[in-house]
């Protein structure tokens, strides 16, 4: 007997709400994602698409969120956030409702659907007769108010919300099941195809900046940007404004390999370097994949629920060591600000982007806060030089001094 294996391309992972036809791609869990545009909302899921259903509700207004259980259309206040976690200032904001029946949770939350980001979050009575489990396991039928429901950005997200999402990617060789417990760890096959790919390219041994014909490579880095005379300082000093006012800090260097193929936004694969105490603007990705390799040196990575002016506080903060990989796709990990925080050492790493097969339109920019922290602006993935005429020049200068 032949079976064939199922690809998780083949899954519907989400769907606008129309083409959910207003119901959960799966009974009784799923996420529903919205945007509100500063008007109060509310999303209720049901066993029926009558008026008179029973269920669960999460309703948002000016100042609070609430959770409410339907029973026949009475309706009972089961939990309130506290206050200013309604409406947000950003009104691009985007809202997302999680229901899982198989763990009896009901979480609200902002931004990306992740535990990190949860607002509030609501444990249902499992002993309560009200709430028999297999009636809430059959609830599908989605209900919005005070949103335009055909709007395209409203989805519906296979998943529930439940396990803070791991960053490191580890080999098949190097995970225990001590990590896969606590959630320390994941494999590249659990990713998207897409960063699947991209770590193919990168996780290998040989995929290092240091090589046998020139093992110098990252002192001879660090000594240009120390150098005056270096080609890195040069180039540093003028991309003091890349970002906005004058941040000398504010800088670091992109160095691509091979070309733009369409896939991707700028060129897919980026040598950046990262001076002791430089950092990136906060930014997004382009809705891109993305796999990222420390290749000599530490980052430290904050990640954002968001990229808004009103969110600048990080919801996750976590240091990559040489060798560690980390990842991003469409809907997580995609907004982070990336600083050298080790006052000795310059930081290099390889960045990888590839678009969503399926998508028919790229957005070609990252979007970032400028260093005046009260602007969005556009940034098109640029090159500051070819990776092969940069281990050149490095060659020529390491071999005068």
């Amino acid at each position: 007997m032949i079976i064939k294996k199922l690809q998780n391309k083949n899954w519907p992972v989400s769907r606008t709400l129309l083409e959910a036809d207003w119901k959960l791609i799966i009974k009784g869990q799923g996420t529903v994602v919205l945007p509100s545009e500063n008007h109060p909302f509310s999303i209720y899921l049901s066993n029926s698409r009558t008026e008179n259903f029973s269920g669960f509700g999460l309703t948002v207004d000016e100042n609070h969120a609430s959770f409410y259980h339907f029973d026949k259309g009475k309706k009972t206040l089961l939990s309130n956030s506290e206050r200013g976690t309604g409406l947000d200032p950003d009104r691009e904001c985007l809202y997302w409702f999680s229901f899982d029946s198989f763990n009896s949770c009901l979480r609200y939350g902002k931004g990306e659907q992740r535990q990190q980001t949860t607002i509030m979050k609501y444990l249902m009575p499992k002993s309560s007769a009200e709430l028999d489990s297999n009636w809430i396991k059959s609830i599908e039928h989605i209900h919005i108010c005070g949103v335009n429901p055909e709007a395209k950005e409203i989805r519906v997200w296979r998943e529930p919300v439940t396990i803070e999402p791991p960053l490191l990617i580890l080999p098949q060789d190097a995970i225990a099941m001590e990590m896969v417990a606590k959630y320390e760890g994941t494999v590249a096959e659990n990713l998207t195809s897409e960063c699947q790919k991209l770590y193919a390219n990168v996780a290998g041994k040989q995929f290092q900046l240091n090589t046998p014909d020139f093992p110098c490579f990252s002192d001879a880095i660090e000594k240009s940007i120390r150098d005056p005379q270096g080609w890195c300082y040069q180039t540093l000093r003028k991309k003091a404004e890349e970002f906005g006012k004058t941040n000398s800090n504010a800088t670091y260097l992109r160095i691509t390999l091979g070309m733009n193929q369409g896939e991707s936004p700028g060129i897919p694969y980026v040598l950046e370097i990262w001076p002791s105490g430089h950092y990136s603007p906060i930014h997004n990705h382009a809705g891109a994949n993305a796999i990222i390799k420390v290749l000599h040196g530490k980052i430290t990575v904050r990640l954002f629920n968001m990229l808004s002016i009103a969110h600048q506080t990080p919801f996750k903060t976590v240091i990559l060591q040489a060798g560690d990989i980390t990842w991003i796709t469409r809907r997580l990990n995609q907004t982070h600000q990336l600083h050298n925080e080790d006052p000795n050492s310059v930081c290099i790493t390889i960045q990888c982007y590839l678009y969503n097969i399926e998508e028919n339109s790229h957005y070609e920019y990252f979007d970032y806060i400028d260093n005046s922290g009260k602007e969005i602006r556009h940034f098109f993935p640029n090159s500051d030089m070819d990776f092969l005429d940069f281990k050149e020049q490095m060659k020529q200068e390491w071999q005068r001094r």
